[in-house]
C-alpha cells in the first residue's frame, strides 16, 4: 500500500441534479424545487403561493413562485414536472381546452417538461407513504366556480364528480356525492388546497348523515398549504426520475405499514403502478380542436 494513497483528498461528488415542479389549479398557483437523494426524492424549497387569472398572469405567477423557490440555490433548473387538476387531463393527454395556457408556461420560461401528474392521484399516493396504508377518503379539488369530488376506497378511484359551485360549498359537495351513488361513503373528507375562509368549518357542521351513506360522522382534514405541491414533486417526481433513469428507492421496501382494518382486497401498488404519472408526450404539442 502507498502510503501517500492515505492522504490523498477525497474527489468531489457530483451534486445531485435538481428539478421544479409546478402545481397549476383554477386561479392558484405553487412551486418547489426538489432533487434525488439516495433514491429518494426530497424537497428542497417551496416557492409562494400565486394567483393567476389568464395566461399572462399564469406564466407571471409561476416566474414569481420559482423565483423564491430558488432564491437561495446557486443553479436554476428547467426540467419540470406539472400537477394538474383533473379536468386539465383527458384521456392521459392535456386537455386541448387548457393545453395554451402550458405551451405558453413552457416557451415563455424556457422549462423542459418531464411529465404531469393528476393532483389528486399524487395526493393519494404521498397520504400511502406517510400513514402506510392505502387511503380511503373523499378529495375536495375545491375551485372558484367548481369543486371536483373524488371518492377514493383503499387507494383506488371508485368515482369522480364535477360540481358547479354555489354559495354552499357542503350542498355543492352533497350534490356530487348523490350523483355518484356509492355504498357506504369513507367518513374523512380532504380539502386539495381550500383557499377559501371557512371552508373546513362549512364542512364539519354539515349534516352529512342524513341524505347520504355515511356510517359515521366524516372527519374534515384541512392539510398543510404545501402538503399538495409537496405530494406532486415526491410521488409524481419518483416516476419522473424513474423516467430519465434515475435510481429510486421503492418505499415499500423501507417500511412496513400496519395492515388496514378493512379486509377488502388490496389494490396493486407496485411498482408498476406509475400513479397517473404520464411522460414520453411533448406537452408543447397540444391539438386545439378544430373551429
Amino acid at each position: 500500500m502507498e502510503i501517500g494513497n492515505l492522504f490523498k483528498p477525497k474527489e468531489p461528488e457530483t451534486p445531485a441534479e435538481k428539478f421544479l415542479a409546478i402545481q397549476i389549479q383554477e386561479g392558484i398557483l405553487k412551486t418547489a424545487v426538489w432533487q434525488v437523494i439516495n433514491g429518494h426524492p426530497e424537497i428542497i424549497n417551496f416557492g409562494t403561493v400565486e394567483k393567476w387569472i389568464d395566461t399572462e398572469s399564469l406564466v407571471t405567477a409561476t416566474d414569481t413562485s420559482l423565483s423564491s423557490a430558488l432564491e437561495s440555490q446557486t443553479s436554476e433548473p428547467d426540467q419540470v414536472i406539472f400537477g394538474l387538476p383533473d379536468s386539465w387531463i383527458k384521456e392521459d393527454k392535456i386537455n386541448p381546452e387548457y393545453g395554451h395556457h402550458l405551451k405558453e408556461l413552457i416557451a415563455k420560461l424556457e422549462l423542459k417538461p418531464i411529465g404531469f401528474v393528476a393532483i389528486i392521484e399524487a395526493t393519494i399516493q404521498q397520504l400511502k407513504n406517510r400513514e402506510g396504508i392505502p387511503p380511503s377518503a373523499i378529495f375536495l379539488e375545491i375551485h372558484s366556480t367548481k369543486v371536483n369530488v373524488v371518492v377514493v376506497k383503499l387507494g383506488e378511484t371508485v368515482g369522480k364528480e364535477e360540481v358547479g359551485r354555489s354559495d354552499d360549498l357542503a350542498k355543492d359537495v352533497q350534490e356530487g356525492l348523490a350523483r355518484l351513488n356509492i355504498n357506504q361513503l369513507p367518513a374523512r373528507i380532504i380539502i386539495i388546497d381550500g383557499q377559501e375562509p371557512d371552508v373546513e368549518q362549512q364542512l364539519t357542521s354539515f349534516p352529512w348523515q342524513d341524505d347520504l351513506s355515511f356510517l359515521h360522522l366524516p372527519k374534515v382534514e384541512l392539510p398543510d398549504p404545501n402538503f399538495s405541491i409537496e405530494a406532486v414533486a415526491l410521488s409524481g417526481g419518483s416516476e419522473a426520475a424513474k423516467s430519465l433513469g434515475i435510481e429510486i428507492v421503492d418505499p415499500e421496501l423501507t417500511k412496513q405499514p400496519s395492515p388496514p382494518e378493512n379486509t377488502e382486497e388490496q389494490p396493486d401498488f407496485s411498482s408498476d403502478n406509475n400513479l397517473g404519472f404520464i411522460t414520453g408526450q411533448d406537452i408543447r404539442k397540444v391539438n386545439h380542436p378544430q373551429n
